[in-house]
């Protein structure tokens, strides 16, 4: 089994579906296990939560970072243009 796809593949399946991560938040294992579909050899199975949930964390750190560059430049703006006022 390829985990960095199918870790891939998991994180598509909550994009599309969040109710799909909160599920994963409340039962991990119950909800890879039910998106794999089968059996998952129980090291496949850590490997695979581990970089959902690794990854999970990531993005959200990403989304941070941008969103607090936006408001940084917004605010830069801001204050660019109340020291640029004309009387």
């Amino acid at each position: 089994m390829d985990i960095q796809a199918k870790i891939q593949e998991i994180i598509q399946k909550f994009k599309q579906d969040s109710s799909l991560l909160d599920k994963f938040k409340t039962n991990p294992v119950a909800t890879i296990k039910e998106l794999i579909g089968g059996e998952v050899e129980e090291d496949q199975l850590k490997q695979l939560v581990s970089g959902v949930t690794e990854k999970i964390g990531s993005e959200k750190s990403e989304g941070f970072v941008e969103e607090v560059k936006e408001k940084a430049a917004e605010f830069g703006e801001k204050l660019s243009g109340f020291f640029h006022k004309k009387d």
